[in-house]
């Protein structure tokens, strides 16, 4: 699921945080401070890339991953909990916003940017 890139514009700072499509539809978050970068996919809070000015990535990527609202992103550094792997009943590496996440707030302190996530209420979210 894409969030509306329009309604999440009103959380950007202007050469820090902006909201972009990104592969499969799906929106992500690109942060930019003075010394690196990264990319956030808000489909679990997913952070898949992150690189320091002038030196290469420091996160793996799976080219195998499918970039779609009904699987997990693969590689990066995914907020996976409470399990990891697959249960009766629910989907495999259960992401705690799943698609329904969505960035309560950006703010910036001195050069540095920050993003608070809001999550809702997912129906597998209570599964044990």
């Amino acid at each position: 699921m894409s969030h509306n890139i329009e309604q999440l514009q009103r959380h950007e700072i202007p050469n820090r945080v902006r909201f972009v499509p990104g592969n499969g539809g799906l929106t992500k978050t690109v942060v930019t401070t003075n010394t690196s970068a990264a990319e956030i996919y808000l489909h679990g809070a997913h952070v898949t890339g992150f690189q320091k000015n002038a030196e290469p990535p420091l996160l793996f990527m799976s080219a195998k991953s499918s970039f779609t609202a009904e699987k997990a992103i693969r590689g990066g550094v995914p907020i996976c909990f409470p399990w990891f792997g697959s249960r009766a009943g629910v989907p495999a590496h259960h992401a705690p916003c799943g698609i329904r996440g969505s960035p309560a707030r950006s703010a910036q302190r001195g050069a540095r940017p920050f993003i608070k996530a809001g999550c809702k209420p997912s129906p597998v979210a209570g599964a044990a």
